[in-house]
């Protein structure tokens, strides 16, 4: 006996359905993999290219007048040994956004196989004591960071 009220997809339309799920959900996949290609060649994946080294940490003050925080600065070298140019985004004392920084070379790029020059007067940074630990962290505008503490003399 076969009923006649029979209440369901037929197979056209439930293969209808299926592919426009099908291609819904490809639709997306597409567009996550180009967006994650994109923001890795810009700079995430570029980031693994670049390469810093804290070579010397100085902290310099007037050894006449010691207390005079104007006479003070941390001096910070940085090595590219990357196969990327680098440019320093920002510069952390520690764990403080270091605002009043000079950097040699100017336009704050440090090439591959050079040396660049970190000058760090802001007053929270150099307002070191001797002998305790300063944490000094240097920020890429890949996002890429080198960090370590370092002891006053």
């Amino acid at each position: 006996m076969f009923l006649k009220n029979r209440k369901g997809l037929s197979e056209v339309a439930s293969n209808i359905l299926m592919l426009a799920l099908i291609v819904v959900l490809m639709t997306a996949l597409f567009s996550y993999t180009v967006d994650f290609a994109r923001n890795y060649q810009m700079k995430q994946g570029s980031a693994r290219l670049e390469s810093l080294v804290i070579e010397d940490v100085w902290f310099r003050y007037d050894p006449y007048n010691p207390s005079d925080l104007n006479a003070r600065n941390i001096t910070v070298t940085l090595y590219n040994n990357g196969e990327l140019n680098v440019v320093i985004d920002s510069v952390y004392v520690n764990d403080t956004l270091c605002t009043n920084v000079e950097f040699n070379p100017s336009n704050q790029t440090i090439t591959v196989k050079n040396h660049g020059t970190l000058v760090i007067k802001d007053s929270h940074a150099v307002d070191w004591e001797s002998s305790r630990p300063v944490k000094i962290k240097v920020v890429t505008e890949r996002f890429y960071s080198i960090e370590g503490e370092y002891v006053a003399p």
